[in-house]
């Protein structure tokens, strides 16, 4: 089974986003769900999500536009540690299912690790749930192992920003 394009589509320009429009906000509320059933679809809720990341000097979103709206993105968090490696983190990595198999996940992630580099992350980490085998695919062809260890999680409940309930 193929999880990936080997080599992004010539075309594929991604663009670190820089500005939250009602036009970007549109395409992260149609995106969400893709990612998660829990994720936020509430134009305002996006909109502030989306800008509070972007006002982070160590957060960068990225994204991949065709036919005029946003196809995939992925955001990446540089994260010093004062007593260990810095490393990089990744989150909501997601791509609108019609144009999976296009290389748009594999253009944007390649971007982002050469941004990390830069930072100074040793290292790049995520989670992908077991069910999601073509994710794991994806990112063991970038090199991606699986580690030992416990994931923890610990609901801090809402905040001001969630706005959907």
């Amino acid at each position: 089974m193929k999880y990936f394009e080997d080599e992004p589509l010539p075309d594929l320009k991604p663009e670190v986003l820089m500005e939250v429009t009602p036009e970007i906000v549109k395409d992260f509320v149609v995106l969400g769900p893709f990612l998660s059933e829990n994720a936020p679809t509430h134009p305002d809720t996006v909109r502030l999500k989306l800008l509070e990341t972007l006002s982070l000097s160590n957060a960068r979103v990225m994204v991949i536009k065709a036919d005029g709206h946003i196809r995939a993105t992925q955001t990446a968090f540089y994260l010093p540690c004062a007593m260990g490696r810095n490393k990089g983190w990744f989150e909501d990595v997601v791509t609108d299912p019609i144009y999976v198999g296009r290389g748009f996940a594999g253009a944007i992630h390649r971007e982002l690790l050469t941004w990390l580099k830069l930072m100074g992350a040793k290292s790049a980490e995520l989670t992908s749930a077991h069910s999601r085998e073509r994710a794991g695919g994806f990112y063991e062809h970038f090199g991606y192992g699986q580690r030992d260890t416990r994931v923890y999680h610990k609901d801090l409940g809402t905040t001001a920003l969630h706005l959907d309930h």
